[in-house]
């Protein structure tokens, strides 16, 4: 289930593949065919934020654009911004039912197949994985800022990547990090927080705690600063504070480590 959107050349003229490919070759995230052929596909796939989206050829000389739905919001708008952004460096106009259409005529195509994908899954009996949409868009905007942040702040700051996961036999998607002996570290937007003390000797190398990211920050909300300005309002440890923030964690309410089910970056929606 998808939106698909028609390429078509400017000005009447044919479709050109190999600068498609060319183009395409020059950008990030992108694996374009060796060779010509029936099953001839070009995809996208941003590794960090889970996007996906692919290219292929049609019969009548133009090409295709598809964006899968029962995804989350912010995983279609990168989608269609960079298909935009591809488009318009090769000269192919995006059209849907024979009309040219805009990044705004876009999105709101694809949210509205997207929510019907899912509710036609729910009434089949399927239900989908969901993050609520401001959690959503934290995770994303954290996940495609990730490695920029992290060069940013070299090796002297650990940058967490989020996961998501979920209870067994829930579908409500939560945002897990973790981290080793309060050392230096970026605060991420998460749910919950697995709290790492190493333990020299003993049977298991550490031991680990899960505690909610907000009784986190507020016990140690004195020893954080801002984070470089990538993405707002991150709060992050910076060195030197480290033992004062190891001598405070025990004090944070906290469980025992227990199991999730992991949830795939492209593995929910934030509508239901």
């Amino acid at each position: 289930m998808s939106l698909d959107v028609r390429l078509v050349p400017g000005g009447g003229s044919a479709l050109d593949v190999a600068r498609v490919e060319a183009e395409c070759a020059s950008r990030s995230h992108y694996a374009v065919p060796t060779g010509a052929g029936p099953a001839w596909r070009i995809t996208y796939h941003d590794p960090e934020t889970g996007v996906r989206w692919r290219l292929s050829r049609d019969d009548d000389g133009t090409m295709s654009a598809g964006i899968e739905y029962v995804r989350p919001t912010c995983f279609a708008e990168q989608a269609i911004d960079e298909l935009l952004s591809l488009a318009a460096g090769v000269d192919l106009a995006p059209t849907l039912d024979g009309g040219t259409v805009d990044r705004a005529a876009l999105t709101a195509a694809w949210a509205a197949g997207n929510l019907a994908a899912i509710r036609a899954l729910a009434a089949a009996g399927q239900t989908v994985s969901y993050l609520p949409p401001a959690a959503a868009r934290a995770w994303w905007e954290y996940a495609r800022h990730r490695e920029s942040l992290s060069r940013v702040l070299g090796d002297g700051v650990f940058v967490p990547t989020v996961a998501l996961v979920r209870e067994p036999g829930s579908h409500l998607v939560e945002r897990l990090t973790s981290w080793p002996d309060a050392i230096p570290s970026v605060l991420a937007p998460c749910d919950q927080i697995v709290l790492l003390r190493s333990s020299p000797g003993a049977a298991e190398p550490f031991a680990a705690r899960l505690a909610r990211h907000d009784a986190v920050v507020a016990a140690l909300a004195d020893l954080l600063v801002a984070a470089p300005a990538a993405i707002g309002g991150l709060r992050m440890l910076p060195p030197g504070r480290a033992r004062a923030a190891l001598e405070r964690l025990p004090g944070v309410p906290s469980r025992p480590m227990r199991r999730f089910a992991s949830v795939a970056p492209d593995g929910f929606a934030d509508v239901r």
